[in-house]
């Protein structure tokens, strides 16, 4: 039931919470501001004596409250934002 309702609020692009999920969970524990910074700086690699690019395609933001809101881009006026 709180599957369906998560789906059916997603899919009209409305906010909701979830909680109890154990990959987001997991997820907690893994994403780190050390494990993100990794994947979003190029590094020196020693043993090839080269940069290697960043895995990421991106930025990444921090909040102070936990607060992030998403929008696409086409259903949004950027400019003004």
């Amino acid at each position: 039931m709180e599957m369906e309702e998560a789906i059916k609020l997603r899919d009209v692009e409305l906010p909701f919470k979830v909680y109890n999920v154990p990959e987001i969970d997991a997820a907690t524990l893994k994403w780190t501001d050390e494990y993100v910074a990794s994947n979003f700086i190029s590094r020196y690699d020693e043993k090839n004596k080269k940069h290697k690019k960043s895995i990421a395609k991106g930025f990444a933001q921090e909040s102070p409250n936990n607060f992030f809101t998403f929008f696409l881009g086409t259903t949004w006026n950027t400019d003004t934002m």
